[in-house]
């Protein structure tokens, strides 16, 4: 089963988010089909046919932070999803760490963002790179708890621009990824991409046997190309 994550940004007003939630409800999908709004929109975008995410989480666990929302009042409106170290959110990975801790602790599904920067791309460093980070980021949680964890590859040098890496590269490169992860951890983790995606590009990313699902920005925010997705 493939997944679609869609990551709604600040997009949208109370009407235009009401009616986006109305044509998404067409939908029948499998609990695969997740739906980041911003933080407001979260009480009122419960659905039976999707299930909710997150855009971030506060790393603190008290109650004492203005502006921040934290795990447990996510988990208490039945939020499934939180997107952890996105390009945009600019934390540090001592931020990123204490986020995903927080989260697994409070049961939160965590979609953790990684990514290289274009020079490493460029010269083959993307999965040395990936694994390195990901040494940091979970290599102390205990192994009951990886299942909370799923990683989306998603290059920030590709954010905001009309462009996605080609099919059969994000592919072998994931298969490679989820290879190495299983032997290191003894954990197969569940491998998203995102990034700069088309429909058509979209289209073929789920029709290959690696991507077990897409994180879709700009492509989400029309009802209907998730629907178009789902047909395949």
């Amino acid at each position: 089963m493939k997944y679609l994550v869609c990551n709604l940004k600040s997009n949208f007003v109370f009407k235009e988010i009401r009616e986006y939630k109305n044509k998404l409800e067409k939908i029948i999908s499998k609990n695969n089909l997740v739906i980041c709004p911003s933080f407001c929109y979260l009480p009122i975008m419960h659905s039976s046919k999707y299930v909710l995410g997150a855009q971030d989480v506060s790393k603190y666990e008290d109650t004492s932070h203005t502006g921040c929302v934290n795990a447990k009042s996510l988990k208490s409106i039945d939020v499934n999803y939180v997107l952890i170290n996105h390009s945009e959110t600019k934390d540090t990975k001592e931020d990123v760490k204490e986020k995903i801790n927080v989260a697994i602790k409070n049961k939160l599904n965590v979609l953790l963002f990684v990514s290289e920067t274009k020079e490493e791309y460029d010269y083959q460093y993307t999965i040395e790179k990936i694994l390195e980070q990901l040494k940091y980021y979970i290599n102390d949680i205990k192994k009951e708890n990886l299942k909370y964890i799923n990683i989306v590859y998603e290059p920030a040098w590709l954010v905001g621009k009309n462009e996605s890496l080609d099919v059969n590269f994000v592919e072998n490169m994931l298969y490679v990824l989820k290879k190495e992860c299983k032997e290191i951890y003894g954990y197969e983790f569940l491998m998203f991409y995102g990034g700069g995606l088309t429909l058509n590009k979209a289209k073929e990313y789920l029709k290959t046997t690696s991507i077990d699902g897409l994180v879709l920005g700009t492509l989400a925010l029309n009802p209907d190309n998730i629907m178009k997705l789902y047909q395949i």
